[in-house]
């Protein structure tokens, strides 16, 4: 975002300049995994544009990047020394020379094709053509370049593009006789002062969310009271300067989802279904808050379906989860490649979840199947976070079916994640969860070395639970007694853990990890599937 002053003029440097940088970011990529990927990422209309766009240039240069795209296109994975021998090139630094080129004759095309579905990126292309109108002298027809940009960035809420089309107003009204009215003067002052405090509100908010998912990611939920104290008193400081009748209608989403995870990180699930219930209605209200944030408006139905998930509303789930999979599902070939991916996830998280809710795990490894293949294809796009939650959900579903070798296979992806800073609790509950795989498995030798284990992971950690401390008691236990004694100690444990449910930190162990149903099972020689 560029914002002038007064003093502040369009020269033929400036573009030089931003030329110029955007030159070093695109000479930065010339990994060969980061233009796989590009091209792998192309859809059969992208990769026709850019065919048409370079093999119609007729440039002799251009057939190199055109054969260097055909090649990686075809190809499952990338040898550069295979591709530098089919181009012919030996000279060094050329083959890094073509692929950083390449790179950048993809995005130039793929932002003329988007350019129409997408209103920013016309936005910008208005405000660049403004400035090379003012570099040509001609400041009247930049300002009337600049009101068709305003209109649409008005139309579509983009204050940051917004306030630097009003900015250049002001600049031009400034420098040169335009024969402006005075309200024109006047009107672009009261503009600016509005649309600042609009980014002022957006930027607030948008701190304050990512503030809270990133606590989220490192932590997990709140799990003492002085932790929920803590972000109490941070949450109401963030948001005591706020009036929710003066936010517009992207600011009042932001306000609300902030609300949404504020109560999610608080176990406080009734009222995040509230709020998440309010966050979907003001998009089901606005089809432009739709089209210009679709991922925000499915985000909304993840967290209400969460949620519901938490305090087992199975009628409220089953209806909600119906409704955004129809959404998908009517609307799947306008999104774009991130909107597919994150449907993909609140869809799939939605079926295994429902199932959960059901107990129908045996039926729900047929929808496993289909996530296992969607994550196969977005494998480059998928963050640990995801993957790591992805496959915590499908061990339990091998669990609950009475898989649990399947279900040990997909606990160990998550154990061998060494990023120490993503949800230390979630790593913590798959271990504990391959202490009852294990045990399912009837493999007690391994058992005992398994606690072992256990044990010098639970010092290693920043924070252990009173659920945890117990789950790990419980199968200490049985690792020591014989099979016939297994029965009177899990009931024991079975009233410990009931004991210690209603603390806010057990709320949070057992959303996580079902002991209880286990036992349940374990006492009743019945499977998980048929409690």
């Amino acid at each position: 975002m560029i914002f002038l002053n007064s003093s502040d003029t369009l020269s033929s440097q400036q573009t030089i300049n931003q030329l110029l940088i955007i030159n070093i970011i695109v000479m930065a990529i010339s990994r060969s995994e980061d233009l796989f990927s590009l091209i792998k990422s192309l859809t059969r209309s992208d990769k026709r544009a850019f065919r048409l766009y370079v093999g119609g240039s007729g440039e002799e240069k251009d057939k190199i990047f055109l054969q260097l795209f055909d090649i990686i296109d075809r190809s499952t994975q990338l040898d550069d020394a295979i591709v530098k021998t089919k181009l012919g090139i030996k000279q060094v630094g050329q083959y890094a020379n073509a692929k950083r080129h390449l790179y950048s004759k993809i995005l130039t095309v793929l932002r003329v094709i988007k350019k129409e579905k997408k209103s920013i990126i016309k936005i910008r292309e208005y405000i660049d053509f403004a400035y090379v109108l003012y570099d040509k002298g001609l400041y009247m027809q930049a300002l009337k370049i600049l009101s068709k940009a305003k209109s649409d960035a008005i139309k579509h809420h983009a204050d940051f593009s917004l306030i630097t089309i009003i900015e250049i107003e002001k600049m031009i009204h400034c420098n040169h006789i335009t024969r402006s009215k005075t309200d024109t003067v006047a009107n672009l002052i009261n503009q600016a002062d509005r649309v600042t405090k609009n980014l002022s509100n957006r930027v607030a908010l948008s701190n304050l969310r990512i503030t809270l998912l990133n606590e989220y990611i490192k932590k997990g939920h709140i799990h003492s009271e002085e932790q929920l104290d803590e972000l109490h008193l941070f949450f109401v400081e963030q948001i005591q300067d706020l009036n929710p009748l003066e936010l517009d209608e992207l600011e009042r989403a932001y306000l609300i989802q902030s609300y949404v995870w504020y109560h999610y990180i608080c176990l406080q699930f009734d009222q995040c279904a509230h709020y998440a219930e309010k966050w979907i209605t003001l998009f089901q209200n606005s089809v432009e808050l739709q089209e210009r944030d679709v991922n925000l408006y499915l985000r909304g139905y993840h967290y209400l379906l969460n949620s519901l998930y938490h305090i087992k509303d199975t009628e409220r789930f089953s209806k909600y989860l119906e409704e955004i999979d129809h959404f998908r599902t009517a609307n799947y070939r306008s999104f774009s490649q991130n909107t597919k991916i994150i449907s993909f996830l609140y869809v799939h998280i939605g079926r295994m979840n429902l199932h959960f809710l059901n107990r129908s795990y045996s039926k729900g490894l047929s929808d496993v199947a289909r996530t296992l293949k969607r994550m196969k294809r977005y494998s480059k796009y998928l963050d640990l976070h995801k993957v790591m939650i992805l496959n915590y959900k499908i061990a339990w579903m091998h669990l609950g079916s009475g898989d649990p070798k399947s279900a040990m296979l997909y606990i160990m992806k998550i154990i061998n994640i060494k990023d120490e800073a993503l949800r230390e609790d979630i790593q913590t509950y798959a271990r504990l969860m391959y202490l009852m795989a294990t045990y399912d498995d009837q493999d007690f030798d391994k058992l005992v070395s398994r606690v072992k284990r256990m044990k010098r992971y639970l010092s290693s950690v920043q924070e252990s639970n009173k659920i945890q401390i117990l789950i790990y008691q419980l199968f200490t236990k049985l690792s020591k007694i014989p099979s016939f004694e297994h029965k009177d100690i899990m009931r024991f444990y079975s009233s410990e853990i009931a004991q210690n449910s209603t603390q806010s930190e057990s709320k949070r162990a057992l959303i996580y990890i079902d002991i209880v149903s286990w036992l349940k099972a374990k006492i009743e020689n019945r499977p998980l599937s048929q409690l």
